[in-house]
């Protein structure tokens, strides 16, 4: 009995096997077929095209605009691209609408990109819902109507946009096309800021600053400045360096306040210019240097901050002195 159930045993792992290796060989078949039916050559793709097909159309105009298998051509791209807009393609409807607002490869036309807007963003393409919103939202080539933005960008936000829910969170805080609420400003910065936008980072930690729809916790906020800052926010820079120097929310700290004053500066923040000049002057987190002090009050001044120039004109004044 013991042989004979081994016996079974191993007819049925070899009859397991059999089948994963079935599975496997009609697994790796469907794979190489996917991945033919999504990569056919540019000449299939255009005898497509040609004959109609939609999808295969936004594929062309896609080419045509990456420069993939065809020369870089987005006046082509267009001609595509309203080809298959105009059997309702979603994306082409989107693409289309993009060049003819930015006039790339195409007379820019602002109320034809709209309605190319309206028909992609209506079949629920995020994209063009965000750009709908903003159109609206800014008043290009519209009545600005901050209604019709926030419709947009809070279908788009609904569809996890992270540019989206941090317009929607700025409409909330301002009250613009919506009756103002300061925690539903920070919800959907919240939502942005951890998708990892540093807009949104930035403005949920002034949020915490202000104490606007949140207890004030400026340890908060230096933690979100400090997100934005390392994906190279500046004014986030600028208001963690200023924490640091201050000693709010962090511990005070000269050196590591010059550390982010510098980044801000570095990318032209006039302030944080001139408060570089001055912990250079002064010796702050850092040995003193006149010279390079100078060097930031210039900066500073040349953007038109007062006191920077003051200090200029009689540095200026007392090396000219005889």
């Amino acid at each position: 009995m013991g042989y004979s159930w081994n016996m079974g045993r191993m007819n049925i792992g070899h009859v397991f096997m059999v089948v994963l290796a079935a599975l496997w060989l009609m697994s790796t078949h469907e794979t190489q077929y996917a991945y033919a039916a999504e990569s056919p050559s540019f000449d299939k793709l255009q005898k497509l095209a040609k004959h109609g097909d939609a999808n295969a159309q936004f594929r062309v105009g896609e080419r045509y605009r990456k420069g993939e298998g065809a020369t870089s051509d987005w006046a082509t791209a267009a001609e595509w691209y309203r080809k298959a807009a105009d059997q309702g393609n979603a994306k082409a409807q989107y693409y289309l609408a993009l060049m003819l607002d930015e006039g790339l490869g195409i007379s820019p036309n602002s109320s034809e990109s709209l309605t190319w807007y309206r028909k992609a963003a209506a079949q629920g393409h995020v994209d063009a819902q965000y750009n709908l919103g903003g159109v609206y939202r800014d008043g290009s080539g519209v009545t600005q109507d901050y209604t019709e933005a926030f419709t947009w960008f809070r279908q788009a936000a609904k569809q996890g946009d992270a540019g989206a829910q941090n317009a929607l969170g700025i409409l909330f805080q301002q009250g613009h096309g919506v009756t103002q609420n300061f925690k539903k400003a920070v919800k959907w910065y919240g939502k942005a800021a951890d998708q990892g936008l540093d807009l949104a980072q930035f403005n949920l930690g002034n949020t915490y600053g202000a104490g606007q729809g949140v207890p004030k916790d400026t340890t908060k906020a230096a933690e979100w400045f400090f997100k934005a800052g390392e994906q190279g926010h500046m004014e986030a820079q600028f208001n963690l360096a200023s924490l640091f120097a201050i000693g709010e929310g962090v511990p005070q700290d000269f050196a590591v306040a010059a550390t982010w004053f510098q980044k801000a500066g570095e990318q032209g923040h006039m302030e944080a210019q001139f408060f570089l000049g001055a912990m250079h002057a002064e010796g702050r987190g850092m040995p003193q240097n006149l010279e390079e002090a100078m060097i930031w009050y210039r900066k500073a001044a040349d953007q038109g901050h007062r006191e920077a120039q003051q200090f200029v004109s009689t540095f200026d004044s007392l090396l000219n002195r005889p």
